[in-house]
């Protein structure tokens, strides 16, 4: 994703809800522990059972070929926006990935990339003393239709609480 694009769908989220509507249907998962909520595109994904721990949760494809992560974790390290994305993009660097676009949000950041042939996109919102994420993994080759998916997951992602 084109940080035009993204910054487009930031500045619209509007015209981003139409056509997110294309085909893809979605459903709402609120976190108990945390109290953040996001809506994923149900369509593509199933829900795994809620983490152990319960911080997240787990979406996948029959096919393997799409995966939403979604979970948060107390900031114990107290590290700001900057190092948590730093932090991020090791993650990912050392998983295969090659990062595209990175931003830091007022609360948080957001970063994407690709590993081989798999795309990937990931926000962070920094809430008090815990953070939450959510990572979504999907064909390379459909990175444009994705884009509509990314802007609502992005949209979506909030503090219920």
């Amino acid at each position: 994703m084109t940080p035009l694009i993204l910054c487009a769908l930031a500045l619209n989220p509007a015209g981003v809800a139409s056509s997110a509507g294309s085909g893809v249907e979605w459903a709402f998962y609120r976190n108990g522990r945390f109290g953040y909520a996001i809506e994923y595109p149900s369509s593509l994904v199933t829900a795994q059972p809620e983490s152990a721990n319960g911080d997240g949760r787990v979406f996948t494809s029959t096919t393997g070929d799409y995966k939403l992560t979604v979970w948060a974790s107390f900031n114990v390290l107290e590290l700001n926006r900057q190092l948590l994305r730093s932090e991020a993009i090791e993650y990912w660097k050392s998983n295969g990935g090659v990062i595209s676009y990175s931003t830091l949000l007022r609360n948080g950041f957001q970063i994407a990339g690709r590993s081989g042939n798999l795309a990937f996109f990931q926000k962070t919102l920094i809430i008090e003393d815990w953070y939450v994420s959510f990572a979504w993994e999907f064909p390379a080759r459909e990175k444009r239709a994705m884009e509509p998916v990314i802007a609502r997951l992005s949209r979506s992602l909030r503090h219920d609480n």
